[in-house]
């Protein structure tokens, strides 16, 4: 793998993180207010006890909405580090990789140095 196939992953892994997040935000704003805009509204327009029932389901789906925000927004801060771990990972085993080839074209020009040498030395 060169460096732009695992600058490309990098940026696919961030880029799905940056999507978690984006939903959980909505989750967290939107559909939070669009449900206590509801319930404001029921409670104020609805009397009885199926009002009180109601008001006191949609406060639990609104609980459970924020849970799961909090949910994806954990996932993506995970998905973000281990995306970096694995980046530096990469990059480092990409390092490593070009270094030993160095190495190993190092060796290969001395041996033929010496192989050079001793014909010239016959």
């Amino acid at each position: 793998m060169d460096n732009s196939a695992i600058a490309l992953n990098y940026e696919k892994a961030i880029n799905y993180a940056n999507e978690l997040a984006g939903i959980a935000d909505l989750l967290k704003n939107d559909v939070s207010q669009s449900i206590n805009e509801a319930k404001t509204i029921t409670s104020s327009s609805w009397d009885g006890q199926n009002s009180i029932k109601y008001v006191n389901k949609v406060s639990l789906v609104n609980a459970k909405n924020k849970a799961s925000a909090i949910e994806l927004e954990t996932l993506a801060s995970t998905i973000r580090a281990a995306a970096q771990r694995v980046y530096e990972a990469e990059m480092e085993a990409l390092r490593i990789e070009k270094e030993r080839e160095y190495l190993k074209s190092l060796e290969e020009i001395n041996k033929t140095k010496k192989q050079h040498n001793r014909k010239a030395s016959k």
